[in-house]
């Protein structure tokens, strides 16, 4: 743009710039002249148009980038750490996080994640779960401190995960929640809940059967057979079996009746509490 106007310039139009004028357009016409001059393909991309959302406070990349966004980052220069309470302020994380990103010419985006509670006009999950379920909530705090170090957080998670309360989000918090919105979802929906759903969704041969396996059978009908096997998956044969779910696995077996697939929940409890066979579950 600066050389058509440089350009079209007369004589007269030129007398009525300053030197100075003068010297900036045509300043901005030669460089204009040098980049068009150039392969596009040979022009660096400035570090800065690279950007990386960053979960952890120390990150490491085999590539530069020249700007971070903070969001729900450990060790915790979130919101509701650096601002616990009214009026109490601990940037002591933040400080640190803002000086590592320095030494490395980083600009920092911060973005104002994890409301703290006393800042909330509406109660969140959190809350929920300190109220309702405190157990749970008791959990989730245990692993939220150890969370920065991945060792430490599955060490933990195997030794506690398998005795959390097994109780649906529907139950624990929802039914409870005094601020929930519902709006209507023009898309088709079904609750994966059961293995009979799950045969709403798979194509069925003749005889209605529903399998994800090498599956061969002779008058059976009506089936759900299901291989999550990872090595050796050997045909499944069937003979007269109907009604039924088959599922196989690398270390075991399950054979239900369809009618009675809700009770497959005690079968899994059995299990967790047989010493020989909790590590099924």
């Amino acid at each position: 743009m600066t050389e058509f106007l440089l350009l079209a310039f007369s004589k007269r139009s030129i007398s009525r710039f300053s030197p100075l004028h003068l010297f900036i357009g045509l300043s901005l016409s030669a460089l204009s002249v040098n980049l068009v001059a150039q392969d596009p393909r040979s022009v660096p991309v400035p570090r800065s148009y690279f950007g990386l959302t960053v979960m952890r406070s120390r990150v490491k990349t085999p590539f530069d980038f020249g700007t971070v966004r903070v969001w729900d980052i450990w060790p915790k220069p979130d919101w509701s750490n650096s601002n616990p309470s009214a009026g109490v302020f601990d940037f002591s994380s933040l400080d640190t996080f803002l000086a590592a990103n320095n030494n490395q010419s980083r600009d920092v985006i911060y973005t104002f994640g994890r409301t703290p509670q006393w800042a909330s006009s509406q109660p969140t999950v959190t809350n929920g779960l300190e109220k309702h379920q405190p157990e749970m909530y008791a959990a989730c705090q245990r692993w939220f401190k150890v969370a920065a170090n991945p060792a430490k957080l599955a060490k933990i998670l195997a030794k506690e995960y398998p005795d959390v309360k097994r109780i649906s989000i529907d139950y624990a918090l929802m039914e409870k929640a005094q601020n929930v919105i519902v709006a209507d979802g023009a898309f088709e929906w079904d609750d994966l809940g059961a293995w009979p759903a799950l045969a709403r969704h798979l194509k069925q041969d003749a005889e209605g059967n529903a399998a994800v396996a090498d599956f061969i059978h002779v008058d059976a009908a009506r089936n759900i057979i299901f291989d999550a096997r990872t090595k050796n998956r050997t045909p499944i044969a069937v003979v007269g079996l109907r009604d039924s779910i088959l599922v196989q696995t690398d270390d075991a077996v399950l054979l239900a009746h369809k009618s009675q697939a809700q009770k497959i929940k005690e079968l899994v409890k059995k299990l967790a509490e047989d010493a020989r066979l909790k590590k099924l579950v």
